[in-house]
Parts: structure tokens; C-alpha cells; sequence
């Protein structure tokens, strides 16, 4: 785990990252440098193949929800948006891989392993995830923005 300025981090780094965690706040809000199509950009350049980009979205919906139609035009559609319970944020989830399709039941089998072994409702957060997909949520966000 590395603390950094994102795009700093991302213009300094080399391919290959398997899943990139941003937390794209500063002091005053949204980090203005990842506030833009070239961050995603960069970040899909350096994920590898199969790599994740994650990123915190936190206040007024109206503030990211451009960020939204950016992510989805860079990654070809390729993400998930699930809402932060009781306190309105959402965590966007963008995929390199061109077609991924999340094997549904297999992640439902394997969050009820990982609750066992770790005590962490993993299986909620599944179904989260599946029902924000089938639910487009993420395209709605971007949508709305416009």
C-alpha cells in the first residue's frame, strides 16, 4: 500500500498493477488531477490485463458522476458502481478486461468461503455488486449527469 498523489503515482509507475485502490479526495474535495479522462486513461494503461481500478466516490453525486461517463468511456463500459450504505458514497469498479463478465455464482459460493475464513459479510457485498450491474446503475449515474 503506497499513500500518493494518484496521477503522480501513475505517471511514475510501471505496467502491470492487478488492481489499483484510489481514494480520490484531498482537503477541498475531489483531487483535482484525477478529476479527468487522462487519469483514467493513464490508469487503464498501466492495469494489467485482467487489473481493477477502484475508486472511492464520496459527496454530492452531481460532483462525480461526470467521472462516471468518463470511467465508462475509457474502460468500454467495463464497471460496476455500488452505493456505500448510510452515507451516500459509492465505490466505482472499473475493469480492463474488454469482455468481463462476472461468474456470478461462483463469486456467490466463494464470498460465503471467504465470510467463514474472515467474518466479513462478503456475500452481501456480492449480491451488491450483482444487482448494481444488472441494474445499470453506473450507466444511470452517467446518463444523469448530462
Amino acid at each position: 500500500m503506497l499513500e500518493a498523489d494518484g496521477a503522480e503515482f501513475l505517471a511514475n509507475t510501471e505496467k502491470g498493477i492487478d488492481a489499483l485502490l484510489v481514494d480520490a479526495f484531498d482537503k477541498t474535495g475531489f483531487a483535482p488531477s484525477l478529476a479527468n479522462r487522462e487519469f483514467f486513461e493513464n490508469a487503464y494503461a498501466k492495469l494489467s490485463g485482467n487489473g481493477v481500478l477502484v475508486i472511492n466516490l464520496a459527496g454530492e453525486k452531481e460532483t462525480y458522476a461526470g467521472l462516471i461517463g468518463e470511467a465508462m468511456h475509457v474502460f468500454d463500459d467495463q464497471i460496476i458502481v455500488i452505493s456505500v450504505p448510510d452515507d451516500g458514497n459509492h465505490v466505482l469498479y472499473a475493469f480492463k478486461e474488454r469482455h468481463f463478465e462476472p461468474r456470478w455464482r461462483w463469486l456467490h459460493n466463494y464470498a460465503k468461503e471467504l465470510r467463514a475464513k474472515f467474518g466479513l459479510d462478503f456475500p452481501a457485498f456480492v449480491q451488491k455488486m450483482e444487482r448494481s450491474t444488472k441494474l445499470g446503475l453506473a450507466r444511470r449515474e452517467a446518463i444523469r449527469r448530462r
